[in-house]
């Protein structure tokens, strides 16, 4: 792959490599954000890990039963 390539990154790209900015570096990605911005990323943070907690609990309940 040529590393010095004039091809422009796509939206899908551009939206990839934030998601990833935001996990790899939350500090910074914190102070970038709006206030609204900051809101919707720890309500979408703390919907993720509820239902991640669900799931686990739902398959995990059947080991648990006499």
């Amino acid at each position: 792959m040529d590393a010095t390539s004039d091809r422009l990154a796509s939206p899908l790209e551009i939206a990839i490599g934030r998601a990833l900015a935001v996990y790899l570096h939350p500090i910074a990605a914190w102070r970038a954000r709006s206030a609204y911005r900051r809101l919707l990323l720890c309500t979408g943070c703390f919907a993720a890990s509820y239902l991640v907690v669900l799931v686990v609990l739902r398959y995990l309940s059947p080991l648990w039963r006499p």
